[in-house]
């Protein structure tokens, strides 16, 4: 059991309140800290200390618990913060995980963006944002696979054919049409290549553009599902529905009484000249994802998507599937900055910055771990020129570099016989020391906190103050020094923040330098 757990179970156990507790950000308050005393009748300080005073029990790793104004705050003993050292130690590449997914199925389907065009810098965000989730959520013992769904069907697939078609015999591009100079690319190709169905030249050369870009970017796929085969069920679909008396004609369109499963209002499932809605094959979709026996299914979806959420849960219901095992997850919009200055976007237009012009100015590493620094459902400014730098300005660099001279002091203490030691550890304990102890054991709260909010940021955000303290204490003492035991005790420290780097850095996807 975490440390976390174990104080908490106590806690419950001594006062038989119902306590969550949480670590604090300033030491002087301790290592945890639970507002227990706010939550029950009377004024929180005298509420404080009679639960104090009727803790008879203490365990071994706490050294202190006291009340600040209401709050009770936890502080753990040394010998708590040096077992933490030698739990990085044994546990290696697994610390921070544990199986409490217990190896239930997670369909993961994000980017899923339409194949009329390169990707671009939002789907790189939500390329991030989902790889990193894949790789959390598999940490923590689910059995996840990642999907990209294929809207190869429609007005925009039709119109990227004809745009093609245009670019190719000279003519201008449709109105609404596609107007970048990857279309001019592709009338080239389609020159050479003579196709007989434009429509499917243009989605599989799209298609297999969109898959290099993301193996380039560091993220793989488990399964492409086409909309054209899902089309195929939507019959289906449509008269389950109508089985269950849910589906009326009204103005030549096919309705679906979604309102029945609160959403606001009734949904078209066949517009009035015979074409399906976005809606039908959505439900036809999901359904097949239930139907392949998966427990949970996670939506990373844009913003522009949010108004299909109800209508497409309310069929589900209507249908008897688990709604509630349903996810959506929003990925908010991104600005782009250069030279200071706002870039307009626009596909259609072809003006917009794609994903493999950010991958060759400033590196998939420091892409992702730009896209992963905010909240997903807040808006991200991604800033070019200070993506560049290499300084404290680019905390994937200033992380990395903290790894790298890692490595480099093993290098140096192995050259000088010296070698990592726990029996030392207890020779820790200036302020430099102690802050790195602290903010290691936290690691795998860290880790379960991204697992049950889906909100990648709080690892990158966590390694970038642990970097901090590391380079902080860097400057300040040496690692290897005429002290040889003082020296192993600061390489065991050292070998135990290494350890969580590269974990870290692994479940964001972002490469672990032994140089830099």
């Amino acid at each position: 059991m975490r440390i976390k757990d174990t104080i908490q179970e106590w806690l419950k156990e001594c006062t038989r309140l119902p306590v969550e507790i949480t670590a604090t950000r300033n030491p002087a308050f301790g290592d945890y800290t639970t507002n227990i005393a706010f939550s029950i009748e009377g004024e929180p300080k005298e509420n404080a200390h009679n639960i104090l005073s009727n803790v008879k029990k203490k365990l071994d790793i706490i050294e202190k618990a006291e009340t600040k104004n209401g709050f009770i705050n936890i502080f753990l003993s040394k010998s708590a913060l040096f077992g933490a050292i030698d739990m990085v130690r044994k546990e290696g590449s697994l610390y921070g995980s544990y199986n409490k997914g217990e190896g239930k199925r997670i369909l993961l389907e994000f980017v899923s963006a339409n194949p009329t065009g390169p990707l671009e810098v939002p789907n790189g965000r939500a390329a991030s944002i989902g790889d990193c989730l894949y790789r959390v959520l598999s940490f923590m013992g689910y059995s996840v696979d990642k999907e990209y769904y294929i809207d190869d069907c429609g007005r925009q697939i039709k119109l990227l054919a004809k745009s093609i078609n245009a670019r190719m015999i000279g003519d201008n591009v449709p109105e609404g049409g596609y107007k970048g100079e990857y279309i001019s690319e592709l009338a080239d190709r389609a020159r050479v290549m003579k196709p007989q169905n434009f429509e499917e030249f243009a989605v599989s050369t799209i298609l297999s553009l969109q898959k290099k870009t993301l193996t380039d970017f560091g993220v793989e796929f488990t399964n492409w599902v086409r909309e054209s085969e899902i089309r195929k069920v939507c019959p289906d679909i449509i008269e389950k529905l109508k089985s269950k008396g849910l589906i009326y004609k009204k103005d030549n369109a096919v309705w679906v009484k979604t309102s029945s499963f609160r959403d606001e209002k009734d949904r078209v499932l066949i517009k009035s000249d015979g074409e399906y809605t976005y809606l039908t094959p959505d439900i036809a979709y999901h359904v097949n994802k239930f139907e392949r026996g998966y427990d949970t299914l996670i939506d990373i979806l844009g913003p522009d998507h949010l108004g299909h959420i109800p209508p497409l849960k309310g069929a589900l219901e209507a249908l008897n599937y688990p709604s509630g095992n349903l996810v959506f997850l929003i990925s908010q919009w991104v600005t782009i900055l250069e030279d200071g200055k706002k870039k307009r976007m626009s596909k259609r237009e072809g003006k917009f910055i794609t994903l493999d012009e950010i991958i060759s100015t400033i590196g998939k590493d420091v892409a992702k771990f730009i896209f992963l620094t905010r909240k997903r459902d807040s808006h991200l400014v991604f800033d070019i020129d200070a993506a560049k730098r290499e300084s404290k300005e680019n905390p994937v660099y200033y992380i990395q570099y903290a790894y790298a001279r890692m490595s480099s002091i093993e290098r140096v203490a192995k050259e000088r016989g010296i070698g990592i030691n726990d029996s030392k550890v207890k020779l820790l304990g200036n302020k430099e020391e102690m802050d790195l102890l602290r903010k290691l054991m936290h690691f795998p709260e860290i880790v379960e906190e991204v697992e049950r909010t889906f909100e990648p940021n709080y690892i990158a955000t966590y390694l970038t103050e642990l970097a901090s303290l590391f380079h902080t204490f860097y400057e300040r003492h040496r690692v290897v020094s005429n002290d040889g035991d003082l020296s192993e005790a600061r390489l065991t420290l050292t070998s135990a923040i290494k350890q969580i780097l590269g974990n870290g850095l692994s479940l964001l996807g972002i490469i672990a330098p032994e140089k830099m």
